[in-house]
């Protein structure tokens, strides 16, 4: 972030990985400080009146309230009025989501790099709505591909996308130490700074040409 302003920022996610991801991935930027993770709109509400965010990361697809009915609530109900951006799987156009009183939106299959970028456009006073350019025309595409990757690389982008190692053993037919030893493996030889989910979608993405979709990842051949 180019300020030196501290913001107080809080997540509203009910995917505890994407929750815990979220927060640590945040933890780099020093004028950003966390103030609470909730799972839903319902159990925030009450702490949000005492908090009083800056900034309000928003899942829409929730358990209870959803986001796209609950953000202007969110903003009638606090004193000093948020900024609050959609993070989501969702797919929304800009119309809607300014109706809806959002001040920025970034599809979870964007690289790190663009949600850093909304949070810091949004924080400074313009809108930013970040749709993947590829969400919707070529997640058919998103498919595991086995032929592209180390196999290393093909479980840790399996993990990226929330399988689990029983998951990633079925699919890959190997047993569930394997895929263990071979996460472990993959962490100390790419010696990774930051080691959560995020950092290491971030590393894939950056490093290796990653690109991941709601189906399942693509490795660009730019990069082999």
């Amino acid at each position: 972030m180019t300020t030196d302003r501290i913001y107080s920022y809080v997540i509203i996610e009910d995917n505890p990985v994407m929750q815990k991801g979220l927060a640590y991935i945040l933890r780099r930027f020093e004028n950003l400080v966390l103030k609470g993770q909730y799972y839903n709109i319902e159990s925030a509400r009450e702490p949000l009146t005492k908090i009083q965010p800056d900034l309000i990361l928003l899942d829409i697809i929730l358990t209870g309230l959803n986001g796209d009915k609950g953000c202007a609530q969110l903003k009638k109900d606090l004193f000093k009025t948020p900024k609050i951006i959609a993070y989501t799987n969702a797919s929304f156009n800009k119309k809607e989501l300014i109706k809806l009183g959002f001040d920025g939106y970034v599809h979870k299959n964007e690289p790190v790099d663009t949600l850093i970028s909304v949070i810091r456009d949004v924080l400074e006073g313009s809108y930013n709505f970040q749709a993947s350019k590829e969400t919707e025309a070529t997640k058919e595409h998103y498919a595991y591909n086995e032929s592209k990757a180390p196999r290393e690389f093909q479980i840790m982008a399996m993990a990226v996308m929330g399988k689990t190692n029983k998951e990633i053993g079925d699919q890959l037919h190997i047993s569930i130490e394997t895929v263990k030893k071979s996460r472990q493996n993959f962490k100390t030889k790419a010696n990774l700074r930051d080691k959560s989910m995020y950092g290491i979608r971030e590393y894939l993405e950056k490093e290796h040409g990653y690109r991941f979709g709601e189906n399942g990842f693509v490795k660009s051949d730019k990069n082999d």
